[in-house]
């Protein structure tokens, strides 16, 4: 489940770039229409990805945001990263990609049926100097918005948690995908 430190580069890319707190002037969940969105379910959590639109400019951020919910009948405590709910970027068709890094603490967070867990679109990652995608990943990760160039890009939530006494109880490992344009 954790991945392993992969230098200083990797500790300062999660540092500068874990994923955001909500801001109150966040338009992530205002939607003209229908939000853009994907779930899945794991026994009784739900994880949700809702962005505003589908089409986005390379020069505008994007916005969005992930929801862990619990339908048990009450609430409960799921273990696991500082943050439990995560983002990856993945260029279709093309080479670029962004996956997320976790912090190795085992935190406590408290979830339950009116009490979901909620976070805005954010970033985290590490990169190394023999990566031929360097460029583009220290631009991204090092940069105070989510933006992406112009392409077709999949946004990946993702919840990693236990679920039990502490970290060592049942493992849930979701994922929840949107496909989104951007053009120049």
């Amino acid at each position: 489940m954790r991945r392993p430190a992969l230098g200083l580069v990797l500790i300062a890319a999660v540092l500068a770039c874990g994923p955001s707190p909500a801001t109150p002037d966040s338009t992530s969940t205002s939607c003209t229409g229908p939000c853009a969105s994907a779930s899945t379910t794991d026994g009784l959590f739900v994880l949700e990805l809702a962005l505003p639109r589908l089409d986005w400019k390379a020069d505008e951020p994007i916005t969005g945001t992930s929801t862990l919910t619990y339908r048990g009948p009450a609430p409960t405590n799921v273990y696991g990263s500082g943050s439990i709910l995560n983002f990856a970027y993945a260029e279709v068709g093309g080479t670029r990609r962004v996956d997320p890094v976790w912090t190795a603490d085992c935190a406590t967070h408290a979830i339950g049926p009116a009490t979901p867990i909620s976070v805005e679109l954010g970033k985290s990652g590490g990169v190394s100097d023999t990566d031929p995608n360097a460029p583009f990943l220290r631009g991204f990760l090092f940069s105070p918005d989510v933006r992406l160039p112009a392409g077709t890009w999949d946004v990946t939530a993702l919840a990693d948690f236990m679920q039990g006494g502490s970290c060592e109880g049942g493992a849930h490992a979701m994922k929840a995908t949107v496909r989104l344009t951007v053009t120049d």
